[in-house]
C-alpha cells in the first residue's frame, strides 16, 4: 500500500514537472511566433502605437523615439505584451495555431493529474 501511494506521488509530480514544461514550451513559441510577426509586419506596430499611449501613458513615457516601433518592441518586454493584441488582431491564425498544437497536450497531463489526486 505505501509503495503503491509512493510510485502515484512520483508519478504525480513527474506529470506536473511535465505540465510546467509543457506550457513554457507553448510561451516560447507564442513569444516566437509574436516576434515573427513584428518582424514580418512592422506596419502593424506603428498602426498600433496611438492606441497604446493613448490606453498607457507610462508607455509613452518609456517609448524611445530614436528607435523604431520594432526596436521598441525588441527591447522591452512591456512593448512586447502591448503589441500581443494587435499582432493577433491582423494574423489570428498563426496564434490559434501554435496554442491548438499544445492545447490538446496540456489538457491530457491536466486531466492525468486530476485522476491521480482524486485517487
Amino acid at each position: 500500500m505505501q509503495r503503491v501511494r509512493k510510485e502515484q506521488e512520483e508519478r504525480l509530480k513527474k506529470l506536473k514537472e511535465q505540465l510546467v514544461e509543457k506550457k513554457e514550451a507553448r510561451d516560447t513559441a507564442l513569444d516566437d511566433t509574436y516576434g515573427e510577426m513584428a518582424q514580418t509586419f512592422p506596419e502593424v506596430l506603428e498602426a498600433a502605437l496611438p492606441s497604446i499611449f493613448a490606453d498607457n501613458l507610462f508607455l509613452h513615457q518609456c517609448y524611445d523615439p530614436d528607435k523604431s516601433p520594432l526596436e521598441n518592441y525588441q527591447a522591452s518586454f512591456m512593448f512586447k505584451e502591448a503589441f500581443r493584441p494587435y499582432l493577433e488582431c491582423h494574423v489570428p491564425e498563426r496564434i490559434q495555431a501554435v496554442q491548438t498544437q499544445y492545447a490538446t497536450e496540456i489538457a491530457a497531463l491536466e486531466e492525468h493529474i486530476a485522476a491521480l489526486q482524486v485517487v
